[in-house]
């Protein structure tokens, strides 16, 4: 099953590369012997960071539309842009988004924003120290600036680089290692969206699956012998 994925950036494209290369190279290909049972195409809207805004995205998904009328398209955008309310174009855009909702995909969010959903798949003391971290700074009440999020999100970052065997190095957008995607750490992820702190994040924000529970149920569709 292919899935053309509009997605704001150079971040998630990185990750749906990695996801890629593992299902292709790791996993039980098809009955034909080759292709992957399961693949998820990036289609950024912006080559920069900052490409969840409502206009970019339904850009781009109508371009995809009539370019590619047969291929399944999902929506994956950060959430924090649409609930922060912290300036006009922000407000603008959960506006739109809400008081349109039947006319627009359906947005399969990041759990806040792209980082959160990398820490879904930390080791267990990591995710718990991030969970501690991120919920004093009240990130999920009134989600981060990135250029606040990320100093706090770095320190844990090097770590799990530590722990992955990689030298540990500042977090950048758009750079991630070949070692962070394994099954291990998808059935992390896949595990984490059962956190009723997660989960109550997940529901508040929208009535449409996020993005993890999203890919959580399309990962266990296509290779149930592999994830939980």
């Amino acid at each position: 099953m292919t899935y053309l994925v509009v997605c704001e950036g150079p971040s998630e494209r990185a990750y749906l590369q990695r996801l890629a290369s593992l299902l292709e190279k790791s996993l039980p290909p098809q009955d034909d012997g080759y292709s992957p049972r399961l693949k998820l195409i990036p289609k950024i809207t912006n080559e920069l960071t900052g490409g969840g805004d409502l206009k970019l995205v339904r850009n781009r998904y109508s371009q995809l539309c009539k370019e590619s009328l047969r291929l399944n398209k999902i929506v994956w955008v950060d959430c924090d842009i649409y609930i922060r309310n912290g300036t006009e174009k922000e407000r603008q855009n959960a506006k739109s988004y809400f008081e349109n909702r039947g006319r627009l995909p359906e947005f399969h969010f990041s759990v806040m924003n792209y980082e959160d959903f990398l820490a879904m798949h930390f080791e267990d003391k990591l995710f718990i120290a991030w969970k501690g971290i991120m919920g004093n700074a009240q990130h999920f009440k009134k989600p981060l600036h990135s250029k606040d999020y990320e100093k706090l999100f770095n320190p844990i970052w090097q770590r799990h680089l530590t722990s992955l065997g990689c030298s540990p190095c500042d977090y950048t957008k758009g750079n991630l290692p070949v070692e962070f995607i394994t099954v291990d750490s998808l059935n992390r992820m896949i595990r984490r969206c059962q956190d009723p702190e997660l989960r109550q994040l997940f529901t508040r924000h929208s009535p449409a699956k996020s993005f993890p529970e999203l890919l959580s149920t399309l990962l266990r569709e296509h290779y149930s012998e592999e994830f939980i």
